[in-house]
């Protein structure tokens, strides 16, 4: 005989990030994905019970994030340890982070590690290759391929042009 599970005990068993999410609403991602992929939380235009909605979003991606941003250096952390760590299919994190930010869940990854790659190479003097490995690309000129594409520009140009520009800001004040 087998024995049938105990719905409670499976209930009390899942993350909080599933159970937060349980409970889906609607609102427009395309207009909405970047705030929440760099982790702020949106003006309202939509009303109280949209924000209230969105609040589960919110925590959703963000802890989505929080996950991503704690092994950003790891170049074999990806989807699948992902969803481990966060006690959701692969399928459930694919079909939210498309709804709510408008991004898979490969490109939201590859998101959030240029983000932070953009701040190292403005904030730090690491080289590129080593921004690269920081940002868990194990081959800076594929790190450089997508940086580009992302950003219209490679990621020395990409420096340059922010020193440029910060230090005609600094001569002017």
């Amino acid at each position: 005989m087998i024995a049938q599970p105990n719905v409670q005990n499976l209930e009390s068993n899942r993350s909080a990030l599933y159970t937060v999410v349980e409970q889906e609403g609607q609102f427009d991602a395309s207009t909405q994905h970047q705030m929440y992929v760099l982790g702020k939380k949106p003006e309202s235009a939509l009303g109280a019970n949209m924000h209230l909605t969105a609040g589960q979003h919110i925590h959703f991606v963000a802890r989505i994030r929080e996950l991503i941003e704690t092994h950003i250096d790891d170049e074999r952390y990806g989807i699948d340890q992902l969803c481990r760590d966060a006690g959701a299919s692969r399928s459930q994190i694919h079909n939210k982070l498309k709804k709510w930010t408008g991004l898979s869940t490969t490109f939201f990854i590859r998101s959030i590690k240029l983000q932070r790659a953009k701040y190292l190479l403005v904030q730090t003097d690491l080289s590129i290759t080593q921004v690269a490995f920081e940002v868990g690309f194990r081959d800076p000129s594929y790190f450089t391929r997508v940086f580009d594409e992302s950003f219209g520009t490679c990621p020395k140009n990409f420096r340059k042009r922010w020193q440029h520009t910060h230090s005609m800001a600094q001569s002017l004040s």
